[in-house]
């Protein structure tokens, strides 16, 4: 993982704590959420303004649809 993004899910991480508490998410899925994302985050990164809330969006979205089904 480059050093930018280390720094930004270590600024994230009580953000991403307290959303995976709140989806009871175990441990071992909140992990594949983050790598996802990840993925996702490294095809996109030029196209967006404003990486931590750009992932604080897409970890929140995917455990509200993870809650739905």
């Amino acid at each position: 993982m480059p050093e930018y993004l280390e720094e930004i899910f270590d600024r994230l991480s009580p953000a991403l704590e307290l959303l995976f508490i709140r989806y009871e998410v175990p441990p071992r899925r909140a992990g594949e959420i983050v790598e996802e994302v990840l993925r996702i985050f490294n095809r996109k990164h030029r196209e967006i303004e404003n990486p931590e809330a750009w992932i604080l969006d897409m970890v929140s979205r995917r455990l509200a649809r993870e809650d739905r089904s």
